[in-house]
């Protein structure tokens, strides 16, 4: 959105160039391949959106490739119109219209996004939508990868630097939890957070 300032545009053309930090990205691996034009619509957080609008058991419909399009885009439709304005679903916009040239979901967007959809194993492809974006560095969120950085296995995905979070930190739904953080925080710490729950 243009703001009435006279320094728009230069700034805009400035903010342009400016190299982005995603802070916080959970990409362990370059994917998905595509295989269906509603995994493209549906994929990442906003199939919450989509489980909170609509099911469990649509939302699994959804997800099943064998059931042809035309028989799953009622319940698509259904939900997206619930949903259209979430901030998940913007993304989801941003998707449809930079990558399949499209301005709306309908079926007959999903048919005209079947031989297109992007294969993002590819790691040229993975690469290229990065540099576009002008994303310098990602701060790659992988607690869950934990065993194979530590072994040494693991092969970050493009412009990726590893972190491993401390998911034991989000717990703050009992008494017992917020005690266990603040001994943490105080220089002890609770073997019961260690081992096992870190992996």
């Amino acid at each position: 959105m243009r703001c009435a300032a006279k320094c728009s545009d230069e700034l805009r053309a400035y903010l342009e160039t400016v190299p982005l930090v995603d802070c916080h990205d959970h990409s362990a691996f370059c994917k998905p391949n595509y295989e269906d034009p509603i995994q493209v619509v549906i994929g990442g957080y906003f199939s919450s959106d989509i489980q909170s609008a609509s099911s469990d058991d649509d939302l699994n419909r959804l997800r099943d490739f064998s059931i042809p399009l035309e028989e799953r885009w009622p319940i698509l439709e259904r939900a997206w119109k619930r949903t259209c304005h979430t901030g998940y679903a913007q993304v989801t916009r941003r998707i449809l219209k930079k990558f399949y040239d499209e301005d709306e979901l309908t079926l007959e967007a999903l048919y005209r996004m079947k031989d297109r959809l992007l294969d993002l194993t590819d790691e040229k492809v993975f690469e290229g939508i990065l540099k576009e974006a002008n994303i310098a560095v990602r701060l790659e969120n992988i607690s869950h990868q934990q065993k194979s950085i530590l072994n040494g296995t693991h092969v970050p995905t493009p412009r990726s630097r590893v972190v491993i979070g401390m998911p034991f930190l989000h717990n703050v739904s009992t008494f017992e939890a917020i005690q266990n953080l603040a001994r943490i925080g105080a220089g002890g710490f609770n073997s019961n957070l260690s081992g096992s729950d870190l992996s």
